[in-house]
């Protein structure tokens, strides 16, 4: 008698011990499920139809889950069971909120940075003995004020040594002051090194970078904000032909606007080519090749497109040869046999 006492004793201490450790396990999974919906809801990305279903069998579940836990009379194998799927739950909960988090963090990072870096180089003649920062003290450095982020650069320039400014009418005429020795050093950005070496025939061959810098803006693009869910939008894709930073400033060589309809699930992609020749948003509509609308910034490039097809661009994505690369190895990589070098 007194040895079943003391089992049934046992018994009921081990279904409390149960009892207790379900409760435990089931308000874990309540709290990382209710992380997980508040996630799902920040990301802002699931058509509300599809919400409503995951709410309604969430609902479904919970009160299943919650009539097995609490109910006394259930056996204690079947909470065992429970309390396992629980915790199956709760760490897939888990993983996927934590995967949500990181695309929050990494839409916010793409759309929330605004810098932008333009690239400025002190160019000489190959010929010339100017070889570093140093040399450029008291020297003649000509540029042309007024176009792009010159004048900033030149102030920041101004900052770090002491010379004599010399202004130009145009990027063609102080390139070729250069070459003709008439300016012993120019300023130039970036992407209008690049344009002239495309206008002008050996000039990368002719002439050196003896300094380099870069000065930092922010960008004046806003989001055209839409409901995303019942709204048609438009995305701008540019792919510039840079490595490194994103918010470098170049050419853009990729044009392609992603036309969104979450009503029909369909998407209409239009491929711009990198030389039409358009009226440039940011130049008051002189004619220009629209990958030159990159160098300007990324603003120009999207207000040059609006004006082209008369309509609004909501969003814009922005990607280069690092970011490719990275895209690439992301999805698992490609990989490349081939029996000639590269």
């Amino acid at each position: 008698m007194k040895q079943k006492k003391k089992e049934k004793k046992v018994n009921n201490e081990f279904k409390k011990k149960i009892n207790i450790t379900s409760i435990i396990i089931f308000f874990m999974f309540l709290i990382c499920y209710i992380i997980l919906l508040v996630s799902i809801f920040r990301l802002n990305m699931l058509p509300s139809k599809i919400m409503f279903i995951v709410i309604l069998l969430s609902i479904v579940l919970l009160s299943i889950f919650s009539f097995l836990i609490f109910k006394k009379k259930i056996k204690w194998k079947i909470k065992v069971v429970c309390d396992i799927i629980l915790v199956l739950f709760t760490i897939g909960f888990l993983f996927a909120n934590h995967y949500i988090v990181h695309t929050i963090d990494f839409l916010n990072d793409i759309t929330n940075n605004k810098e932008e870096i333009v690239n400025y180089y002190v160019l000489a003649l190959k010929s010339s003995n100017i070889n570093g920062k140093e040399d450029l003290n008291n020297k003649k450095i000509a540029y042309v004020s007024g176009l792009g982020d010159n004048d900033e650069a030149i102030e920041k320039l101004q900052d770090e040594i002491k010379f004599n400014m010399v202004k130009s009418n145009s990027i063609i005429s102080l390139a070729n002051s250069l070459l003709a020795k008439e300016n012993e050093l120019i300023l130039l950005a970036s992407y209008h090194k690049e344009m002239l070496s495309e206008e002008i025939e050996n000039f990368d061959e002719s002439i050196k970078i003896v300094y380099e810098f870069s000065i930092k803006k922010i960008s004046k693009v806003e989001a055209n904000e839409t409901n995303v869910i019942k709204d048609s939008f438009n995305v701008f894709l540019s792919g510039i032909d840079t490595y490194g930073d994103i918010g470098s400033i170049s050419r853009s060589d990729v044009n392609m606007l992603v036309t969104i309809n979450p009503q029909t699930y369909q998407i209409l992609l239009t491929s711009i080519p990198r030389d039409y020749y358009v009226p440039l948003s940011c130049a008051n509509g002189a004619m220009d090749k629209l990958t030159h609308a990159g160098i300007y910034g990324v603003d120009c490039s999207i207000g040059t497109l609006e004006n082209l097809f008369d309509t609004k661009i909501n969003y814009y994505m922005r990607v280069n040869f690092s970011s490719l690369i990275n895209i690439v190895d992301v999805l698992g990589g490609v990989s490349v046999y081939s029996d000639y070098t590269f």
